[in-house]
């Protein structure tokens, strides 16, 4: 950690021992309320409440839209060119409710899935590059000088057409003798 980091930490601390924050009763404290008391605190940001709501309260309905995994799992899944801006990563979550928070584990489980799909295949594409070089039949340059012209190709003419074979009569239909009459 950072020693701003452990300062932030101290002070968490700090305000539990000093009774100034009581995480029991957030349980019973509305969303909103919770992320006041939370972001009061040096080092605690709105991200950092509402995932203390989620994880720590288990609140259905909560959506970190500042979350970049978010963020970019929302650009993924609606196959934007680009970031999309917060307003519309809150707007896609609006027809979640309210389960939101559900909603953002699926997201972000989308996202770490393109994330990984784009490692391996980058992986891949660099082995295949690797391994194409290494088998490359790579002839010496020769001095200028010393560079054969290329021998001209033979011309390749079209083979003789064959002719057509004869066609072949049709069978004689039998022949039914008549009976003789009896």
């Amino acid at each position: 950690f950072s020693r701003q980091k452990a300062s932030y930490g101290k002070a968490l601390a700090q305000a539990i021992m000093a009774g100034e924050l009581d995480l029991a009763a957030l349980s019973d404290m509305p969303d909103e309320e919770v992320v006041m008391r939370l972001t009061a605190l040096p080092g605690i940001g709105r991200w950092s409440a509402e995932v203390y709501l989620m994880f720590c309260l288990g609140r259905p309905d909560v959506w970190p839209s500042g979350d970049l995994g978010l963020v970019l799992g929302i650009q993924y899944l609606l196959g934007l060119p680009d970031k999309p801006k917060a307003a519309k990563v809150i707007k896609a979550a609006e027809a979640w409710r309210p389960h939101r928070s559900a909603a953002a584990l699926l997201v972000w489980d989308h996202y770490a899935s393109v994330v990984a799909a784009r490692r391996k295949a980058a992986k891949l594409a660099k082995e295949t590059k690797a391994m194409n070089s290494d088998t490359l039949d790579v002839k010496p340059e020769l001095p200028k000088a010393e560079i054969p012209a290329p021998e001209p190709k033979p011309v390749m003419q079209a083979p003789a057409a064959a002719p057509a074979p004869a066609p072949t009569p049709a069978p004689a239909a039998p022949q039914i003798a008549a009976a003789a009459p009896a």
